[in-house]
């Protein structure tokens, strides 16, 4: 089970980064086009701005597991070493709780989405579309979150 979750995870970051680099050379190649040709394919700012959206809430998702996410560290350090790690147990549930709730609203979203049946405006694509990866990565990201509080509670370390 770890080697499966350690390989979709190299997917992720693997693909993460691809995907970072892709939307460069293409809006770089947008840039050229526009101002050097007078030439824009319409779609392309459409397309970087959904793109955009996704490698946010990957990008979210991946910083729930390398710990890159601001936290009120001078507060932490001002507790007892006894109470930090309920402390951390707490602020990760919350954390876990806050991507639930957007998981579940953005469902709700693409529920409604589909069957107003509207499409994107440029690339004519279902306007549910676009929504699918911050449920997907909101629900990764709360996952994450549950696995650091096991792992908060199982362990036998002060903090977290």
């Amino acid at each position: 089970m770890k080697k499966l979750l350690t390989k979709l995870e190299r997917i992720e970051e693997n693909f993460l980064g691809f995907t970072l680099i892709a939307v460069a050379l293409f809006v770089f190649i947008q840039v050229i086009l526009r101002y050097g040709f007078k030439l824009a394919p319409s779609w392309g700012e459409e397309l970087d701005r959904y793109i955009a959206i996704m490698l946010t809430f990957m990008g979210t998702s991946l910083g729930v597991k390398y710990n890159t996410h601001f936290n009120v560290e001078a507060f932490i350090q001002f507790v007892p070493k006894g109470i930090q790690r309920y402390i951390n147990l707490l602020v990760y549930m919350l954390c876990s709780v806050f991507f639930g709730v957007i998981v579940y609203l953005t469902i709700l979203n693409i529920s409604k989405l589909s069957r107003f049946g509207s499409m994107t405006p440029t690339l004519r694509i279902p306007m549910y579309v676009p929504y699918i990866p911050i449920s997907v990565f909101c629900a990764i990201a709360s996952l994450r979150y549950i696995l650091k509080a096991v792992n908060q509670l199982v362990s036998k370390k002060d903090s977290g």
